[in-house]
């Protein structure tokens, strides 16, 4: 069963998507070496690996295109620049030091009942070598509970294809929560959501 955790003390952040000079995004881990951030130019090879890695690729097509040095480029350009409202929060997950994934929100945009607030679609892709540390957990929670409690999201979905066994145990067995099942572009696909108002009642360690 999911563990009740009354606040966000399991992360810091520092989230300056506005400012004049250097928007950007950081978000710390209090338990990991584990850090979320927006990505800058000398990034450019660390992603252009991440995306190019047949592992990362093999149930997760939302990195197609991006292996050339050119498509990586103009992708970290078009990461920090944060729309208001915001359409978007792609982040570097880096671990001691070193890039080793991506993950945040593709895309943040209006309900889709047509209710107030909005809804971001997160995700995390790690490098296969940095799998089974932790890191994948540590940075989803993160990345919900930032965007509920600080972005003021009233709802984050994840979304991924059925057949992506490492994910739909993220979702299952460390987050306890249920998805919905959809006929989609890619085969069978499934989709959790997680409101606001849930996740602050049930918040995972």
């Amino acid at each position: 069963m999911a563990e009740q955790y009354p606040s966000q003390s399991f992360y810091t952040h520092e989230t300056m998507l506005y400012a004049r000079e250097n928007p950007h995004v950081i978000i710390r881990s209090n338990k990991l070496p584990l850090v979320l951030r927006s990505p800058i130019l000398d990034d450019a090879a660390a992603l252009l690996k991440i995306f190019s890695d047949p592992g990362n690729l093999e149930h997760d097509e939302s990195a197609g295109g991006l292996d050339t040095p050119e498509a990586i480029q103009k992708t970290i350009i078009e990461w920090v620049a944060f729309t208001s409202p915001l359409t978007h929060m792609s982040l570097v997950v880096e671990a001691e030091g070193k890039a080793i994934g991506a993950g945040g929100f593709g895309w943040i945009g209006a309900m889709k009942d047509g209710s107030d607030g909005r809804v971001g679609d997160a995700g995390i892709m790690l490098n296969p070598e940095a799998r089974g540390k932790g890191y994948a957990y540590e940075a989803m929670r993160m990345t919900i509970d930032h965007a509920l409690r600080v972005l003021q999201l009233k709802e984050v979905t994840i979304s991924m294809t059925k057949a992506n066994s490492a994910m739909r145990g993220l979702m299952d067995k460390k987050f306890d929560f249920s998805p919905i099942e959809f006929q989609g572009d890619h085969g069978m696909e499934l989709q959790y959501s997680i409101k606001k108002d849930e996740w602050l009642s049930r918040l995972h360690l």
